[in-house]
């Protein structure tokens, strides 16, 4: 999939979940700068926006090293390799996670909230 990689700013992201988890934020501390490099979070274009799917706590976790931008896995329904019907299933779900993160005022990845 390293076709699909594209540099991000973090901040320019939405989450499509409502909190981080703090055992995760651990384990991306521990493994620091081990899995840095190799291990890229997956982002949808969705709506205009570029949707975190997979990578949060990631995210979270490379920000509070001080660093803002970072490589992922960027899919958009021309690049993303599967079918019309996946694919729609893979945005609609996106897409109401999403809708209950912007509920709670989650618009950002420093929006989100641990949880154990």
């Amino acid at each position: 999939m390293t076709n699909n990689l594209r540099e991000v700013n973090i901040y320019e992201l939405q989450p499509s979940e409502i909190s981080l988890n703090d055992r995760s934020i651990e384990f991306y501390s521990e493994t620091f700068p081990l899995l840095r490099d190799n291990d890229y979070p997956e982002i949808w274009e969705l709506d205009g926006e570029m949707v975190i799917s997979d990578g949060h706590n990631q995210l979270y976790d490379r920000l509070q090293r001080g660093k803002s931008r970072m490589f992922v896995n960027y899919f958009t329904r021309e690049n993303c390799g599967v079918g019309k019907s996946v694919y729609d299933y893979i945005i609609d779900e996106l897409r109401n996670c999403v809708a209950q993160a912007k509920k709670r005022g989650i618009r950002r990845i420093t929006d989100l909230i641990y949880s154990k």
